[in-house]
């Protein structure tokens, strides 16, 4: 999913999106900690990474500061960053399902798999191109 597939989503899934990433790094900006709670941050900031600069800007920051205090004693803030975390792969899940619905063309169960050749065939689904608007591909 690319920047300009995002603009399809549902207008709160993007200000919510941007509104966790910005609070799990405040969680990870607090006093050190030291546990497994590496684990759902950076698959959250791998899967950030290829959304949009914003998220990336904020990951990075947030990667780095946490691999310098991911040393430091444990505190409540893991358990609120984990649990953050977790509902933020719930959002991103439901951007995935969003995005695959939007996607995927939906067939008649009359026309699903009754004899279709060539000739009676449904036109392809047209999608949106993946380049900026006033970009020739060729």
């Amino acid at each position: 999913m690319a920047l300009y597939d995002m603009k399809d989503l549902p207008h709160l899934v993007k200000p919510l999106t941007l509104i966790l990433v910005i609070f799990q790094m405040v969680c990870v900006f607090s006093p050190g900690y030291r546990g497994f709670g590496w684990f759902p941050i950076t698959t959250t900031i791998i899967e950030e990474m290829g959304y949009s600069a914003v998220f990336v800007i904020f990951q990075v920051v947030n990667f780095f500061y946490f691999i310098v205090n991911m040393f430091k004693h444990f505190n409540a803030w893991l358990l609120l960053g984990m649990i953050e975390s977790a509902f933020l792969a719930v959002v991103w899940l439901f951007n995935a399902y969003q995005w695959f619905r939007a996607r995927t063309p939906t067939v008649p169960p009359s026309t699903a798999a009754s004899g279709r050749n060539q000739a009676n065939a449904t036109q392809p689904p047209r999608f949106q191109p993946n380049y900026p608007a006033g970009v020739n591909p060729a």
